[in-house]
Formats: C-alpha cells, sequence, structure tokens
C-alpha cells in the first residue's frame, strides 16, 4: 500500500491554508466597503466624485505597475468597443450607484443586496442565452428573490435618510448592470484574468474622470487629509489588493471555492456595521438575508457546467486589443 510523501502533504496543507487566508481576507476587505464608502459620503464627498478619485488613485497603482513590468496594452478597435462595454457594466454604473445607495441604507444591507449578483447572472443567462437552469438552480433563484423580498421589507433607513425605497432601487439597479455584465465577460473566458481586468479600470477611470470634468461633477477641493486616506483605502484596500489576490485565488483553486467570497463579504459587512455604526437589524432580516445567501448558494451550484456561450454571445477572438503583451529585451539591451 502506497502511502502520499509527509512532505507533500505539508506543501498541499500550507497551500490549501494560503487559499484560505486568502479568501478571508478578501472578504474582510470587501466587508469594509460599505462603512469606508459611508465615511467618505458623511465627509462631504457626492458619490460620482468618490468613485471617481478612487478609480483613479486605482488605475495610477495599475500604470505604475505596467511601466515597472515593461508591459505594453495593444490598443485595436476590439479593446476599446468592448473595454468600454465592460468598463460601463463593471466600473462607472455599479461603483456610483453603490455609493448613491450608501446614501440612503446601511451598509451592511448594502452588501447584502450586491450578493445578488451570481444570481441575477443566472437570470439573465436563462432570458438571453436560453440556458436550461436546472431545479437546483431555479429553487435557488426563488428563494434568493423571497429573501430579497423579505430583506428590502425590513431594511432599516440610514441615519438622515427617508427614501431607502429609493436606496434599494438604486442596489438593485447596481445588481442588475453589473450582473448583465457578466453575462458579456463571459466572451473573455478565455482571457487571462488581468487582461479583462486592466482595460476596463483604465477605460472605467477614463470616462469617469474625462465626464466628471466636463460636466463639472468632481469636487475635491478642500478635503481634509483623513478623507483622502479613506479614499486610498478604498483604491488599494478595496480595488487593487482584492483584484490581485482574486487574480492568485482563480490560478490556484476551484471557481466554487473563489465564489465564498460572495457569501462572506456580505457577513463580514453585516458585523462590521453593527460593531461600528452601530447598525440595528430585525430577525426578518436575518433570516432574509439567510434565505438571499442560501438562494445565491443554490444558483451558483446548479449552473455550474452551462456553456459559456450560447445564442447571440459570440467568443471573443484569440487576437484582440484585450491582449496584453509582456516587452522582451534583447542581447543588445533594446526591447
Amino acid at each position: 500500500m502506497s502511502t502520499s510523501s509527509p512532505r507533500l502533504d505539508e506543501g498541499s496543507n500550507q497551500r490549501l491554508g494560503l487559499v484560505w487566508f486568502a479568501l478571508i481576507a478578501v472578504s474582510i476587505l470587501w466587508g469594509t466597503m460599505g462603512i469606508a464608502t459611508q465615511a467618505a459620503l458623511r465627509d462631504g464627498l457626492a458619490p460620482y466624485t468618490l468613485t471617481a478619485l478612487r478609480m483613479t488613485v486605482a488605475s495610477a497603482i495599475l500604470i505604475m505597475y505596467l511601466v515597472a513590468s515593461r508591459t505594453r496594452i495593444l490598443l485595436s478597435r476590439h479593446f476599446l468597443s468592448d473595454g468600454l462595454i465592460m468598463a460601463l457594466g463593471q466600473v462607472v454604473l455599479p461603483s456610483v450607484l453603490f455609493a448613491a445607495a450608501l446614501q440612503r441604507l446601511p451598509a451592511g444591507a448594502v452588501c447584502l443586496f450586491f450578493a445578488l449578483v451570481p444570481a441575477a447572472t443566472a437570470l439573465w443567462m436563462r432570458i438571453f442565452l436560453r440556458a436550461a437552469l436546472g431545479r437546483r438552480a431555479s429553487l435557488g433563484l426563488g428563494l434568493a428573490m423571497a429573501g430579497t423580498v423579505l430583506v428590502a421589507l425590513n431594511t432599516p433607513e440610514a441615519v438622515n435618510s427617508s427614501d431607502s425605497g429609493f436606496g434599494i432601487g438604486l442596489i438593485l439597479g447596481a445588481v442588475l448592470v453589473a450582473s448583465l455584465h457578466g453575462i458579456y465577460a463571459k466572451r473573455h473566458a478565455g482571457h487571462p484574468l488581468f487582461e479583462v481586468i486592466a482595460p476596463q479600470i483604465l477605460i472605467g477611470t477614463f470616462l469617469l474622470v474625462a465626464t466628471g470634468f466636463f460636466a463639472q461633477a468632481i469636487d475635491w477641493q478642500g478635503l481634509s487629509l483623513g478623507t483622502w486616506a479613506v479614499v486610498a483605502y478604498l483604491a488599494i484596500g478595496v480595488t487593487v489588493v482584492p483584484a490581485v489576490v482574486l487574480w492568485w485565488l482563480f490560478k490556484r483553486a476551484s471557481a466554487m471555492k473563489v465564489a465564498l467570497v460572495n457569501y462572506l463579504f456580505p457577513l463580514v459587512a453585516l458585523a462590521v456595521g453593527v460593531i461600528w455604526f452601530g447598525e440595528r437589524f430585525s430577525e426578518e432580516f436575518v433570516i432574509g438575508g439567510l434565505v438571499l445567501l442560501a438562494g445565491v448558494a443554490l444558483v451558483e451550484t446548479g449552473v455550474k457546467g452551462m456553456p459559456l456561450a450560447g445564442v447571440g454571445l459570440r467568443p471573443c477572438p484569440d487576437t484582440g486589443g484585450l491582449q496584453i503583451k509582456h516587452q522582451t529585451t534583447r542581447g543588445d539591451g533594446q526591447s
């Protein structure tokens, strides 16, 4: 009878430990996103300005990495068109709607609603790709919707806000936009994750800053050092670091395990909101949240193995502008 090597077992356990550490780290960072955003909003930043500043800092870090790693992006019509669609669907609209919802709702409730993205993605797959979801996924969608209704009916209002219904509409709009983008992003399943994330961050930042300056919608003068620190945390701790960690996780863990972040970070957000801001939630809200997360889990486990492309969804070509090519240095020192 053969036995595995103790050294191999030790290495496997260490890698598993690193994977779980990374999952928990991303969940904690994303879980603090709501209260950090609310802290900046309470300092007087508008949702659009906050999003533009946050993505500008994140893009500056990304550009420094591209320069340091001697990486260049090949511009093309494919890069600009797909990058524009993904930037709008993943960076601009969801981020602004998310921040606007946090003006009207507790941070924990907003993050809990945003956990609906996988379930909404499956629903779009059913509508646009005519995908058969199966019994488990269909049951999950039903539970997620029931949980959403229960949470919505029992969501408390944020401080100094009397329009929680509008806030729920904003965050559900962010969910619908982000999940619809998830369908379109499946065209790029053959690309490395970084080659998809980098263009949408850069183009999204350009759209936010250019539109903001043109419409005079960005007002960053007079911000305190503390507010800039919060913006830097949102850019680095909530945007850049989780993206890098998830990039690392997708190479070393199954998609099912990485998807655990979708259920952990809303729980972290609820806990942080209770501890930090003294948010209080009713028993009906908690039950609805658990039903919502259980439904999302059923949807995600039920749609595994479904085709990535279907009716009206053409795969992204292998040779496109989304490719990021590293410059190589020849022996004479020229690249």
